[in-house]
């Protein structure tokens, strides 16, 4: 069977390009109480459920290296939480239909808590002195932020495969033949 996805590499790289400059940048600017949304993170969990190939796994590991590179003082951090994302999202993929938003939502929220969580818990392996009642105060901010941005970009990504879902060639966001 023949596999003809919506989604190639060639429009993942520049999408997750632009999440990653809008992450360092423009997102930094509409921060509330000084934490912003993790852009790669909402996008991760939304091409993990809307495409059934590794471009959350593999993006988002690139890209979180990238982020790291940028922002963090210990590299790998991002791409280890992107992973954990990917693996909880594909998982749930397999159960939830790929079209509705409350799945995307809740990886949203397992997502951000294990982001935040992993952070925590790597900082501290690496001798940083971190409060944690201030990464669960981050959480009351993270988790709505987030999941605002994983349903705007739900919205914007499920129109390519909504818009074929009548076609009996197409399943999941590939026609097959």
């Amino acid at each position: 069977m023949r596999h003809y996805n919506l989604m190639s590499y060639k429009l993942a790289v520049p999408l997750f390009f632009i999440a990653l400059i809008l992450q360092t940048t423009v997102l930094n600017k509409i921060a509330i109480y000084g934490y912003a949304p993790n852009l790669l993170l909402c996008m991760v969990v939304v091409f993990s459920f809307l495409y059934q190939r590794l471009y959350g796994l593999v993006l988002g590991a690139i890209f979180g290296i990238l982020l790291d590179l940028v922002t963090k003082p210990i590299v790998g951090i991002e791409s280890l939480t992107f992973l954990v994302t990917f693996i909880i999202a594909s998982a749930l993929s397999e159960y939830f239909n790929h079209e509705k938003l409350l799945p995307d939502l809740v990886t949203g929220v397992i997502a951000t808590v294990l982001s935040v969580g992993i952070k925590y818990l790597l900082y501290l392996l690496v001798g940083y002195t971190v409060n944690l009642s201030v990464c669960l105060e981050s959480l009351k901010v993270l988790i709505p932020y987030n999941l605002v941005v994983i349903a705007i970009l739900h919205l914007v990504f499920v129109r390519s495969i909504i818009r074929f879902y009548n076609d009996r060639k197409f399943q999941g966001g590939y026609w097959t033949e």
